[in-house]
């Protein structure tokens, strides 16, 4: 893999207003990352691998080609990727405090459910955000230029300006490139330097800013190990193991701590790592941040995006939509942070609401955000909260919301059908029946039973629910049936609704294996192959052999051989 760039001789001669020499400009254009990461024919990378299937959710079927042995690699491979369009708006934040970052839009993110896949590449649009807004933060940084450089007073004699510069330069690069500067970075950030002081100092640190935010160092991230390495896996450095928590647990760039334990090597062991996750684990922005993944890892996470039809759904406004969320996020907060188990977060029938949250649910409440407790035969853990009900799909809801559960909690990849049944399904809707009957009519035929008796059950077991998360007792003019047995899991068996179904997921070790799955995937922002999947399954074994306290599950997953090492690319 190599970093190719789009050369930008004349953008920056009209930029610095300079007849500066093309080799100048050249060792500026050294420092940049206007084009793809890919081939060297400027192709783009081949993606996550293997050739795994991968559902809707990212995660492969862990039961298709895995073995108790784990066979093949399980480790991620070597890999240079790009920061998320959020983390480079922190980075910018956290380098050059005060300035406001430009807003930067992956092309085809919007829809990805890991933005933080291998598969985003910087290609000619993107490209022109990064210039942009390069341009732009650099402009605002140097409004307050005493702050921003280490040297006071301002020196005004151009030696002593150069100095001050080269000092910059080594100060800002190290936390622009998340690991110390070499020769080879700095020296072409001088020159850039020195174009620009031939109208100002505070020019020249200024296209200084603008290069290192445009450069492939800031933009990607690298995980390649140091050379040499011998063997099939190679051991991150202690650098970009500081980048992979950081960029974990705090959403950007090492903080002050863990830069300083890359620097002293400790996190090249166990023990440092170790250390460095309990602290990380205790800061407010990490808890807000790890409750954030694991929203997103059950599937609550769209209450304030989901798509739902104002006019059907006329009291699903922004602010009952900021109360669902805030309900879910107060729910997983307390269940990963509080010493509680896996099995409460589907089966605690406690929730922290407003009373416009307390209403929307026929729940009697007064004053500020308290608890009530659900009645039992309504509501229960995460699977009956309103904001993972806004989260579910609308169309089918036996086949829709079957399938987002199906992926979500038990990490099954389903096909979709082949295209000689598309006719009977085009037919079977004519026929005007309900859910539940198109769903009977399906489980009649061989050859839709097979794949939807994985999940219409999981579906229909939500049909106590509208789209917007209201309870219901009656559909289609008769009482609700939300009947079915779950299939093809270490805890089959029939239920009666979606709360005796919380209680099976509860004690499943399947759902226990499938979640930490997805986590890791976030973690690791790329769809998780066979090998891969086997290997956390392993990794968690004495996880879900005990009581599977969510609080213990992160940190076993950042401080692993996994976590921490990479398999040695072609």
């Amino acid at each position: 893999m190599v970093f190719a760039r789009f050369r930008m001789i004349q953008r920056f001669s009209s930029l610095t207003g300079l007849a500066a020499s093309s080799a100048g400009l050249c060792l500026l254009l050294a420092t940049g990352c206007m084009g793809d990461i890919g081939e060297s024919d400027g192709s783009s990378p081949s993606g996550s691998g293997s050739g795994t299937t991968g559902g809707p959710g990212g995660v492969p079927d862990p039961t298709v080609g895995a073995t108790d042995a784990c066979s093949g690699a399980a480790l991620v491979p070597t890999r240079v990727r790009k920061v998320t369009d959020e983390q480079y708006a922190r980075l910018v934040t956290d380098l050059l405090p005060g300035v406001t970052p430009a807003k930067v839009a992956t092309p085809g993110t919007e829809l990805a459910l890991i933005k933080d896949a291998d598969e985003f590449v910087v290609r000619g649009p993107l490209a022109s955000q990064y210039w942009d807004g390069a341009l732009a933060a650099a402009k605002q940084a140097v409004t307050n230029l005493a702050q921003l450089v280490p040297c006071a007073p301002l020196p005004t004699d151009p030696t002593a300006q150069r100095a001050c510069a080269q000092k910059f330069i080594d100060s800002f690069g190290q936390k622009a490139f998340r690991r110390p500067m070499l020769p080879e970075d700095s020296a072409p950030l001088l020159q850039v330097y020195d174009t620009g002081a031939v109208t100002s100092f505070s020019k020249g640190i200024e296209l200084v800013i603008a290069s290192t935010l445009q450069s492939a160092d800031f933009i990607y991230r690298t995980e390649l190990g140091a050379p040499g390495q011998t063997g099939g896996e190679v051991a991150l450095t202690p650098y970009e193991v500081a980048s992979v928590l950081s960029f974990v647990f705090l959403g950007g760039a090492p903080d002050t701590d863990l830069y300083a334990s890359a620097q002293a090597g400790t996190l090249a062991t166990e023990e440092g790592v170790a250390g460095q996750v309990k602290r990380l684990l205790g800061l407010p922005a990490v808890k807000e941040r790890v409750t954030g993944l694991v929203t997103n890892m059950v599937g609550a996470d769209q209450a304030l995006t989901s798509m739902r039809d104002p006019k059907l759904y006329p009291e699903l406004d922004m602010a009952l939509r900021q109360d669902m969320a805030d309900e879910i996020h107060d729910l997983v907060e307390t269940n990963v942070f509080g010493q509680h188990t896996l099995a409460d977060l589907f089966t605690t029938r406690q929730a922290k609401v407003t009373d416009n949250l307390a209403k929307f649910y026929g729940a009697s409440h007064a004053g500020a955000p308290s608890a009530i407790q659900f009645a039992p035969d309504q509501r229960t853990g995460i699977l009956t909260r309103a904001a993972t009900l806004v989260s579910l799909p609308t169309g089918s809801r036996s086949v829709h919301r079957g399938l987002f559960i199906a992926d979500n909690y038990l990490c099954r990849v389903l096909q979709s059908p082949p295209a000689n049944l598309q006719a009977q399904i085009t037919q079977t809707l004519a026929l005007g029946l309900n859910e539940r009957q198109v769903s009977e009519l399906r489980a009649s035929k061989a050859q839709c039973a097979a794949c939807h008796s994985n999940f219409d059950s999981l579906g229909l077991a939500f049909e106590h629910y509208d789209f917007d998360g209201k309870y219901m007792t009656a559909r289609d003019g008769a009482p609700v049936d939300a009947h079915g047995t779950l299939a093809h899991t270490d805890v089959d068996g029939p239920f009666q609704d979606v709360v005796e179904l919380s209680d099976l997921f509860a004690k499943s070790k399947d759902v226990a294996v499938c979640l930490p799955q997805r986590l890791t995937a976030q973690a690791l922002g790329r769809k998780l192959e066979d090998s891969e999947n086997c290997s956390i399954k392993q990794l968690v074994d004495p996880w879900t052999a005990g009581d599977k306290q969510l609080g213990a599950l992160v940190p076993l997953l950042a401080q692993s051989h996994f976590f921490l090492y990479r398999a040695k690319a072609n």
